[in-house]
């Protein structure tokens, strides 16, 4: 009776310490996936802080730098339109021609008086069908007592028919008349210039005015370009300091930056949703869970069959699944979940593998995968 005792006492502390390793085990397996999860979050918003913060500067420092070389380029129009004091019609335009075909951003240039009607333009249908900007502006840009140059609201080119924003600087054509010079420059060009630094998926950018109207937006937006837009920009947003508001165009929460640029009325702002900066975040989450819960059913089904089979080898298993169907299941489900057999969960880990293998052309890892 004695012997009996202390071999169920024995067998009783055998249970205890396996279930005690299984459970110690699946807390690790499931303290790791925590601690990964919550890595992998503050990780990711980071890095795309951090992507809003390296745009807004690049897009700032790319489109002071357009805008400037344009400003300048407006400023020589008045020495090419009459550099001896007189005006040649024909002389200026193909002096604006040749202005044109060196320059990459601006498509046209011309010359208009106080009532809008084209004197000069490097490009003939420019001239013969003139402009669509407004009375209002054209006389704004010519009232200036010190000659700044101003941006137009998105408008339809009547030569091409493409959105443009037009620039324009007053200069002195004679000692009695004032003229404005414009450079035409098309929206997608501007967008090119702002693309150049967007390289982060789910981030959008805007350049507007102080008063809100928005002259472009990456990605498009066709229905509010040249409108005022519904929420102002916040004046703690101009400093680059990050904030969390609603977007620019929609209001979803996004992480948002802007600048004011050179030109005191032009802002740029960039933004990224929390959707779409945690969208790859939440896929390896789900990989880091999956992997986890494979490795925790392994434990458990591993100390059941230990424990009611006393098979403590995987020689020793056959058989064990006709006593024991659902924890064979389990097993064998977290022994392929492992393995990355379709369609258990621990495929999903291989496949974005294999396909981030193939996009980067390493064959040699497809084939080993």
């Amino acid at each position: 009776e004695h012997a009996k005792n202390a071999e169920r006492a024995m067998r009783y502390q055998t249970v205890i310490a396996i279930w005690s390793v299984v459970c110690l085990l699946s807390l690790c397996a499931a303290g790791a996936a925590a601690w990964l999860t919550h890595h992998g979050e503050v990780e990711t918003a980071a890095l795309s802080e951090s992507s809003v913060e390296r745009f807004v500067t690049g897009a700032e420092a790319a489109l002071n730098r357009t805008l400037i070389e344009s400003d300048l380029l407006l400023a020589d129009v008045g020495a090419l339109v009459s550099p001896g004091g007189v005006f040649d019609r024909e002389a200026t335009e193909r002096a604006l021609g040749r202005v044109v075909k060196r320059h990459l951003v601006v498509r046209d240039l011309l010359v208009i008086d106080a009532e809008g009607n084209v004197l000069a333009a490097a490009r003939p249908n420019s001239a013969r069908l003139g402009t669509p900007l407004p009375q209002t502006f054209v006389r704004d840009a010519l009232a200036q007592q010190v000659p700044l140059m101003m941006v137009s609201a998105p408008l339809y080119s009547l030569s091409t028919s493409e959105r443009s924003l037009y620039l324009a600087k007053p200069f002195q054509l004679s000692p009695h008349q004032r003229a404005l010079a414009l450079a035409e420059v098309p929206l997608p060009v501007v967008s090119t210039i702002l693309l150049q630094s967007l390289q982060t998926p789910g981030l959008a950018a805007t350049l507007e005015r102080d008063d809100g109207q928005l002259l472009l937006s990456v990605p498009p937006s066709e229905a509010h370009l040249g409108q005022p837009l519904a929420r102002p920009l916040p004046a703690e947003a101009l400093t680059g300091t990050l904030l969390d508001t609603p977007g620019r165009i929609d209001p979803e929460p996004v992480v948002m930056a802007a600048r004011p640029l050179l030109y005191r009325a032009l802002r740029i702002s960039a933004s990224i949703s929390r959707d779409a900066a945690f969208a790859g975040w939440r896929r390896d989450r789900l990989i880091t869970w999956s992997a986890a819960g494979a490795f925790i059913t392994l434990f458990f089904a591993a100390g059941s069959i230990h424990v009611a089979a006393h098979v403590d080898t995987v020689g020793r298993i056959d058989g064990v699944g006709r006593r024991m169907p659902w924890t064979m299941g389990a097993f064998s489900v977290g022994a392929l979940s492992m393995i990355g057999i379709p369609p258990t969960a621990g495929f999903l880990g291989k496949w974005f593998i294999l396909m981030a293998a193939v996009s980067l052309g390493q064959w040699f890892a497809v084939g080993v995968i």
